[in-house]
């Protein structure tokens, strides 16, 4: 059903962010939780590979949220609805910094998977861990791999029912504003009809100024947006649902860095793609 996309927020700020105090004591409780915590879920996915997906989800879920409690990071969460939606979708999240991991794995959906750029694989037990869990790597450095990878996530929509986290922007904007959109989450929707979940993050660039090292605590809110409908989408409108799919974003960004090519003229393009 087609329907007319929430009207676009007013500006929001979060609690002042507090001193970076929490995140260098944490940071080496946190570093070594981190990894602690990864090598359990790869102990139980490689001796357990068929039983351990019925605790999959709950254990992705305590890594990234045991994470969040120890950087002091809080989430408020709106449109959970939109999230919880039954069904395979693509969840759709603007990348700011590494916390952003963290969040995707909190708020994980089952089944799940998420599209990771390849340079992860050479971290330790990440590289033995995520393609064990159904995640799936992308070659940034080579068309012909990153299509493979988008015709793999397509083929886990359509045959396992599986949503895909994504970051249409391809990288981390490191509080510079909204990057432009890649097309690869769009061809993944041609090909599958799924429908696409904007998840718009806010307050990551007070909490991680610059997406560097340097982390305050803080909140950072999430909105997840009604579902935008792709059965009726053709391969000649791609570019042309992209921008209006990055637009769906800047209303809510705004009047962050980044957001001045807002077009209030793509607004009736959105409305004609969400779904109540």
């Amino acid at each position: 059903m087609t329907g007319t996309p929430p009207p676009r927020q007013e500006t929001w700020h979060g609690p002042p962010p507090g001193g970076v105090w929490r995140a260098r004591v944490f940071f080496p409780v946190a570093f070594i939780w981190c990894f602690i915590y990864l090598g359990f879920l790869a102990v139980v996915v490689g001796i357990f590979p068929k039983r351990s997906r019925k605790w999959r989800t709950q254990l992705i879920r305590g890594w990234g949220k045991s994470m969040l409690f120890m950087f002091g990071v809080k989430l408020e969460v709106h449109g959970q609805q939109y999230h919880d939606v039954p069904g395979a979708k693509i969840l759709l999240a603007n990348h700011v910094s590494l916390i952003d991991l963290f969040i995707y794995s909190g708020q994980w959906s089952d089944p799940g998977s998420v599209m990771y750029k390849k340079e992860f694989s050479k971290i330790p037990v990440f590289g033995f861990l995520m393609p064990r869990l159904g995640f799936i790597a992308v070659d940034r450095n080579s068309r012909e791999k990153a299509q493979a990878s988008m015709a793999a996530a397509a083929a886990r929509i359509n045959d396992d029912g599986v949503s895909i986290w994504m970051a249409p922007e391809g990288t981390r904007s490191r509080g510079k504003g909204l990057g432009n959109f890649k097309l690869g989450a769009f061809h993944i929707a041609l090909q599958t009809k799924a429908p696409i979940v904007p998840s718009v993050m806010r307050g990551l660039e007070e909490i991680n100024p610059g997406g560097g090292m340097t982390l305050l605590s803080g909140t950072v809110r999430i909105d997840y947006l009604p579902p935008i409908d792709t059965s009726s989408w053709e391969l000649s409108e791609m570019r042309e649902r992209s921008r209006a799919v990055r637009n769906h974003f800047l209303r809510y960004l705004l009047p962050a860095p980044g957001t001045m090519d807002y077009d209030p003229a793509l607004e009736e393009d959105a409305a004609k793609t969400a779904k109540d």
